[in-house]
């Protein structure tokens, strides 16, 4: 995966796609984004239809740059339990996995 900062444009509008590592552990998935300069109050994550969204910018010697990461999330986490964290220019998202569940199937005699 190719982690270097990149610039995207779509309707006259710039943003820097950040860099990002995902890691998968037995109980969650985790995000680890770069956003350096960002504040909380310049940040959003949001889930909307199985996507998570995560949209920031911050200014800079009087520009503004504008960050955007779109991820789809996988079938099997529980989107209720999602959390995320700002630190240090870093930006942590949990993903739980979804609790397996096991059925059990009424039999009737025929």
């Amino acid at each position: 995966m190719n982690n270097e900062m990149t610039t995207n444009t779509t309707d006259d509008r710039s943003w820097a796609t950040p860099p990002v590592d995902i890691f998968e552990g037995e109980k969650e998935y985790l995000l680890a984004l770069d956003l350096p300069g960002v504040a909380k109050t310049d940040l959003s994550v949001q889930i909307e239809d199985g996507k998570l969204s995560i949209d920031a910018t911050r200014g800079a010697n009087g520009s503004t740059v504008a960050y955007r990461r779109v991820f789809t999330l996988a079938p099997n986490v529980d989107e209720a339990e999602m959390s995320a964290e700002l630190a240090n220019g870093v930006l942590t998202v949990h993903i739980p996995k979804a609790a397996k569940q096991t059925l059990s199937i009424p039999v009737s005699v025929a």
